[in-house]
């Protein structure tokens, strides 16, 4: 790996989930070598580089049957952290202590079970300290479902950091808790109860959270996808623009 090409992003552009998908038992043996691999990359992305949380998470969900086509993934995720190893989360002093918070979904991105992608992002001190991207264990038949109910887990995320930054008693109670998105029909759904008849097929669980933002204690904003934050976090993309991404995350 010393001698090995540069590259700039963590993940190939336009690498389809299809090409990924296997019928055929791979070798036991590099399956094991592949899930070792896995795990040394998972424990990088949760402490420093949350810039390769979406390569990991399609790569991880191959572990059980990875081929070659899967290890070459892996390689193409070693050779960037080789390639960007001064890239990390800094802290720097801040007066302000806003915390950002930013939630997305990748709509029936998966080829194999149909579910979407569920993303959030929370900023502190204009710096990352707590990012997801996971499948949705439910099918959505929408974007818009599918973005809504990753607003629903990322508000229960928010409203148990706000009660933890209260007791520090780093804001007050009166603060809002602010979270973007960039769908503004999931949005609507959460501020007006009215178009509840047309999501009765919706779990109760997705809807209980909104009884927060009729207190004002959570407040939803819409953002263009093009200044979203995590986008980056949902599909692959060319080298600037994952650059630009990047560097919106405070990396």
């Amino acid at each position: 790996m010393q001698d090995c090409a540069s590259i700039t992003t963590s993940m190939k552009a336009l690498i389809s989930n299809s090409i990924l998908s296997s019928t055929k038992q791979a070798d036991k043996d590099i399956i094991y070598w592949y899930e070792i691999l896995i795990d040394s990359l998972m424990y990088v992305m949760m402490t420093t580089r949350s810039d390769i949380v979406f390569a990991l998470s399609v790569t991880s969900r191959y572990c059980s049957n990875s081929n070659q086509t899967h290890v070459a993934l892996i390689t193409w995720i070693f050779k960037y952290i080789k390639d960007t190893l001064k890239v990390s989360i800094t802290f720097e002093e801040s007066i302000e202590l806003e915390v950002v918070k930013y939630s997305d979904a990748d709509y029936n991105d998966a080829v194999d079970d149909r579910c979407s992608t569920k993303i959030w992002l929370f900023l502190l001190a204009e710096e990352s300290i707590f990012w997801s991207v996971k499948r949705q264990m439910t099918s959505a038949m929408s974007t818009c479902e599918a973005e809504y109910m990753t607003l629903s887990e990322i508000k229960k995320k928010a409203l148990w950091l706000r009660y933890i930054m209260m007791n520090l008693r780093l804001f007050s109670f009166e603060i809002l808790t602010l979270i973007w998105a960039d769908n503004k029909s999931a949005i609507a759904l959460d501020e007006n109860s009215k178009f509840y008849r047309k999501m009765k097929h919706i779990k109760s669980k997705w809807h209980w959270i909104r009884s927060f933002i009729e207190r004002e204690i959570l407040l939803i904003k819409f953002i263009s996808t093009v200044s979203m934050t995590v986008d980056d976090l949902t599909k692959t993309l060319i080298s600037k623009t994952f650059r630009d991404f990047r560097s919106m995350m405070s990396m």
